[in-house]
């Protein structure tokens, strides 16, 4: 039977090229999917139109109760539907006014029983306690969810609530878009391109003015600012007033031209997340400035790139932004343009998981009781998804080696393999996230091996423990938190590793991979860990 399916927050047709490209590759998935034979699209101007803000968990009930003639209209158009699903594109950030209509949305749909999925997000919570009881209490009802980044998954987690981790929807559509328009091989690069415009505090906005006045001059380049958006006197009211008109030339084409000029940029500079997708897909170099959002941060984090980030706010910031600018015009953004050329590939492969995700839950829309599945104890789950990916680890690993273990927090791999020697590096923690990474609460004394653990951050290259004398670095879990893991893989071969063991997501271990052969070492055995997880073991060449 064909399927109803109501899509809220659709963005596919804003009057913004980030925005047209996520949301058309999901509305595109929905509506050519053959199990639906009818699609309701409410846009984000109207999704949440009729829909009362809640403040609390006990109005967010009461928004949810039957009859309440503020909900009338949506919750038809809900209880109508054989399934909802929301984009969560941008919305689930801190206390924006949209995150409290979705989560109404949310808790109405399951008021009456339609099974909802949540697709494309990013999820901050930020520091609103009603709004995080909210989330807490509408969040495990959520049939599927599929976020932007691992960090997002962090929060779930911590209710029990599992998510396919992807990237951007929008890598999907605007990969057919670049291989049509990019030239092939790399460019020399001719203009600066600034990406958009985006909302910044007065300080901020001067620190940006300031930086660009600076580095035109330091490095003699004009600036082509290039609005991402539809509204063209907006931007060029923008642009005019960060530099002053001798600095910059404006242009606003379409997707296609947008493109193949971004193709043709010596460095890339934005503040917007999709500027930085839009950067990746031409294959430029690119420089980000920070805003309220971890976003692009976490991007390039996925990504394994760090370095270019510029803080502008003050005066040594600034110095280091221009140095970091002229950086990226010469050998460091070659090398960036080298790692990008290859992550095109890794990002589209990540954006069309989410696909594969929503094609499940409409094959089978109607998942059951989520809290049924998550009754468990979420540190309880953390140990058995722990405990499975030891056991893959054990049985690739040779027997008897000297293992240093890092990331191994709960020491997992020494329960089930026998070692020669062992230690392991981390940070045990507290109630608090350590790198971003699930909350844990150990002591030393609950450790199997408490005498062979020592405390280290691994974020901090400079506090990177002497581990000479170990045969193995173990990698469980752990990659896909850190700052930058292509620079703590280069350590990890400077210390003489002969073998490094790590696990990842399939498109993960890929990335990893390709990188570890560029450094020296084969990949020598593969094992499933979870349905989402491998082990895989890299031997170094000799």
């Amino acid at each position: 039977m064909a399927l109803k399916v109501l899509l809220l927050n659709d963005t596919s047709q804003e009057p913004h090229l980030g925005c047209m490209a996520a949301g058309g590759a999901v509305r595109s998935w929905i509506s050519t999917h053959p199990m639906v034979g009818n699609l309701t699209v409410r846009s984000v101007q109207h999704s949440w139109k009729s829909l009362p803000q809640p403040s609390t968990l006990s109005e967010l009930e009461r928004l949810s109760a039957s009859g309440s003639p503020d909900t009338a209209s949506l919750a038809t158009l809900i209880q109508s539907a054989d399934c909802v699903i929301v984009n969560g594109e941008g919305t689930i950030l801190r206390n924006r006014p949209a995150v409290r209509y979705l989560l109404g949305a949310l808790r109405i749909a399951e008021a009456v029983s339609v099974p909802t999925a949540v697709v494309n997000a990013t999820i901050v919570p930020g520091d609103d306690r009603s709004l995080y009881e909210m989330m807490s209490s509408v969040f495990p009802g959520v049939g599927l969810f599929c976020l932007r980044e691992i960090e997002s998954s962090a929060v779930l987690r911590q209710w029990g609530v599992k998510a396919v981790c992807s990237t951007d929807a929008s890598f999907a559509v605007l990969d057919t878009l670049t291989r049509r328009v990019l030239p092939p091989g790399p460019t020399s690069g001719k203009p600066v391109i600034v990406l958009g415009s985006v909302r910044l505090t007065a300080s901020s906005r001067r620190g940006l003015s300031a930086f660009l006045t600076r580095f035109a001059a330091a490095a003699d380049v004009t600036y082509t600012f290039l609005s991402i958006t539809r509204n063209d006197e907006q931007h060029l009211e923008y642009a005019r007033s960060l530099v002053g008109g001798k600095h910059y030339r404006f242009r606003h084409l379409d997707e296609r031209s947008a493109m193949a000029l971004m193709g043709e940029a010596a460095l890339i500079i934005t503040g917007r997340y999709h500027g930085a997708v839009l950067a990746t897909m031409a294959q430029r170099p690119f420089l980000f400035y920070e805003t309220h959002s971890n976003r692009i941060k976490w991007l390039c984090k996925q990504m394994g790139i760090s370095g270019n980030a510029i803080r502008l706010l003050k005066e040594p910031d600034m110095r280091g932004a221009l140095e970091i600018g002229l950086d990226h015009l010469g050998w460091k953004g070659e090398a960036l343009q080298e790692i990008l050329r290859e992550e095109v590939g890794f990002q589209v492969r990540l954006a069309e998981r989410q696909k594969g995700a929503l094609d499940e839950f409409l094959r089978d829309p109607r998942l059951g009781d989520r809290a049924a599945a998550t009754s468990q104890t979420v540190s309880d789950a953390n140990q058995r998804s722990f405990r499975r990916r030891a056991e893959a680890a054990a049985k690739i690993l040779p027997r008897g080696l000297r293992v240093a273990d890092f990331g191994g927090y709960a020491q997992s791999l020494a329960k089930v393999y026998d070692f020669g020697s062992y230690v392991s590096y981390d940070q045990l923690g507290t109630e608090e996230n350590v790198a971003g990474r699930p909350k844990r609460a150990l002591c030393v004394d609950q450790l199997p091996y408490p005498d062979a653990h020592r405390e280290v951050d691994l974020e901090k290259q400079e506090s990177f423990p002497e581990v000479r004398g170990y045969d193995v670095a173990v990698c469980l879990g752990l990659l896909m938190w850190l700052e930058n893991w292509r620079e703590f893989l280069l350590k990890l071969r400077t210390e003489g590793f002969s073998w490094i063991l790590l696990s990842w997501d399939d498109v993960g271990l890929d990335r990893a991979a390709r990188f570890l052969a560029d450094i020296g070492y084969r990949c020598a055995k593969v094992a499933s860990a979870e349905r989402n997880s491998k082990v895989g073991l890299f031997e170094r060449a000799t």
